[in-house]
């Protein structure tokens, strides 16, 4: 690949990777539609713990940070993707990359994109998380793809459609 397809590439991943955070973020809405149900994580990055950890000790209150059992913690499900620590966007990026790298492959061998590519592509995106994840995965996810429960299907089947989206976008 050439330096501006890597470029361009990097840009789409970086788009997927931030709608992904953001449609999931959509199916934890409360009432409150500003609000969403919390997902408390470790930040997992010592940058990030450092940064917030001084801007907490300076009195700054944020209702996505806190410290819990001496760790700092973020809700990544009321905290837009930008705010994310980079953890957590690494991680929405690697199932971006997997699923366009899904995409761009059966384009080339011209393979059809059609219900059994997404299921097969979305079990290689499960597959890779659970790669990823291992050590921290809830026991409805800790399962080959075709045993998940619909639920979990569809999130691993969002991410290749949205790589599906951007490899061929609809003509206007």
């Amino acid at each position: 690949m050439k330096k501006k397809e890597v470029a361009r590439l990097e840009e789409i991943i970086e788009v997927m990777a931030r709608s992904l955070h953001e449609d999931w973020r959509i199916a934890r809405r409360t009432k409150d539609a500003k609000k969403f149900k919390p997902c408390w994580k470790p930040a997992r990055d010592i940058d990030f713990e450092k940064q917030w950890l001084k801007r907490l000790g300076s009195g700054e209150k944020s209702g996505n940070i806190r410290v819990q059992d001496g760790k700092l913690e973020i809700d990544i499900a009321n905290t837009p993707y930008d705010k994310l620590s980079n953890f957590w966007k690494k991680e929405n990026k690697a199932s971006a990359e997997i699923a366009m790298r899904e995409v761009m492959k059966a384009k080339q061998e011209g393979r059809k994109i059609n219900k059994d590519f997404i299921k097969q592509a979305s079990s290689v995106v499960h597959e890779r998380w659970l790669e990823r994840n291992r050590d921290r995965v809830p026991p409805e996810q800790n399962k080959h793809y075709l045993e998940l429960s619909e639920k979990e299907k569809e999130k691993d089947r969002l991410c290749v459609r949205k790589a599906i989206e951007m490899c061929f976008p609809k003509e206007k």
